[in-house]
């Protein structure tokens, strides 16, 4: 028994060795291994008291930092936090150039690595984000970038957090932006490849040309003048606005909404897909002739004006209001649900309505003898009505032999057609 026991008892010690070496190298473990990487450390900085005397006297408008970009770097990154940031062109300049203004030394880290150049504002500790908060401090702080006319083989890639940033004149193969509250300008942009993810500020994209463009929206404000997109544009929408205008085009634009508005006045070319949780969506396409169509709504409002579709157009409906002003479809499918649905144009092709509670209206601009109009069950008591008259199951008025057809599948809500007599 006293054998038992003694192995017991040694077994226990070996088991407190093995905590206490663990606890020795989690301890051991701790410096290497901190909250934050070391990254995340490098890019904060402490104030000394010397320039925080500096802030309060205002010296600090007089510190400036400039330097030279080398010719062999293809990807340029600014990454700001309180500073505003200015990117533009000049006439015969040689290469890139930049200028910090109202920093410390310490508060900027200027890295390169091959044909890479990174340009970061160090934030600082969240004690000393109070000093910020004094507009005297936070407008002369300003990172200007100066670039030649040309610099087609370029990457840029720039962050501002708090402060506007202003893009201008640039000719190169990518620019990818990313804002938070202070806002972005851009104007007279070329590129390949187009992104910016904003945030809360207001944003204004003007004589923006690109093959592909992304835009991350926030609760913000995205206005889109005069632009030309030639291959596909992306629209992932927050709570905020996106206003396209002007005389450019957009090719396969896609709309991906939560809520928010977009009001689209522009040129469209290709497809067209929107999905639309409980936003509100404005369309006027200037007769822009559109191969596909795709709406997805359940809550939100869809409205559209002018639009010509090739090929087919597929709508699924919710409990919003969907509406369609002077359009030319082709091969529409649509199933609805509770909320009201009207169309004031022509359908071509087949043609299929599925409907719920909420009340259609088609208004078709032309002859009856064009179309054949077949109704699927026995909606004796709840008819539908074409050009004033109610009509029960089957095919039900013009031209069997029509290649143009609707088909109907009824529900409880109200459904009139009216056409040109």
């Amino acid at each position: 028994m006293n054998k038992f026991k003694a192995i017991h008892q040694k077994i226990r010690r070996q088991k407190t060795v093995i905590l206490l070496i663990c606890l020795i190298i989690s301890a051991a473990l701790i410096p290497v291994f901190p909250l934050y990487s070391d990254e995340d450390k490098n890019d904060i900085y402490r104030f000394d008291k010397s320039y925080i005397e500096e802030l309060k006297s205002g010296k600090h408008r007089a510190n400036i930092i400039t330097g030279e970009i080398p010719a062999s770097v293809t990807h340029i990154k600014i990454d700001a936090f309180f500073a505003a940031v200015t990117v533009k062109s000049e006439s015969g300049k040689p290469s890139v150039t930049y200028t910090i203004k109202g920093l410390p030394d310490k508060a900027v880290k200027i890295e390169q690595y091959f044909s890479s150049f990174k340009l970061t504002e160090r934030r600082p500790e969240r004690n000393e984000k109070r000093l910020y908060d004094a507009e005297t401090f936070i407008k002369p702080i300003y990172i200007e970038v100066i670039v030649p006319e040309n610099l087609h083989g370029t990457d840029m890639d720039i962050s501002s957090y708090y402060a506007h940033t202003d893009i201008s004149n640039i000719l190169c193969k990518s620019i990818e932006l990313d804002s938070g509250a202070g806002g972005l300008t851009v104007n007279n942009i070329q590129c390949k490849d187009f992104s910016a993810d904003t945030g809360s500020g207001k944003n204004v994209f003007s004589n923006l040309k690109c093959k592909t463009g992304e835009f991350d929206t926030g609760s913000g404000s995205c206005t889109l003048t005069n632009c030309i997109i030639t291959e596909r544009a992306d629209f992932d929408m927050g709570s905020g606005s996106v206003t396209c205008s002007g005389n450019g085009y957009i090719k396969n634009p896609d709309f991906d909404m939560e809520s928010g508005s977009v009001y689209f006045e522009t040129g469209a070319e290709g497809n067209i897909k929107i999905e639309n949780e409980r936003g509100s969506v404005y369309l006027d396409l200037k007769n822009s002739r559109i191969d596909y169509l795709d709406i997805d709504t359940d809550t939100g409002d869809v409205q559209i004006k002018n639009i010509n579709v090739n090929k087919s157009t597929e709508i699924s409906g919710g409990s919003g209001l969907i509406e369609f002003k002077n359009c030319i479809f082709n091969n529409t499918k649509a199933n609805l649900g509770s909320g009201d649905f009207s169309l004031d144009g022509i359908l071509r092709g087949t043609s299929g309505f599925i409907t719920g509670s909420g009340s259609v209206l088609l208004n078709i601009k032309e002859s009856s003898e064009n179309y054949g109009v077949y109704i699927e069950g026995n909606y004796r008591h709840n008819a539908v009505r074409i050009n004033g008259k109610n009509f029960g199951n089957d095919f039900v008025i013009g031209n069997k032999n029509s290649e143009h057809k609707i088909y109907i599948d009824k529900g409880t809500g109200e459904f009139n057609i009216d056409f040109i007599k």
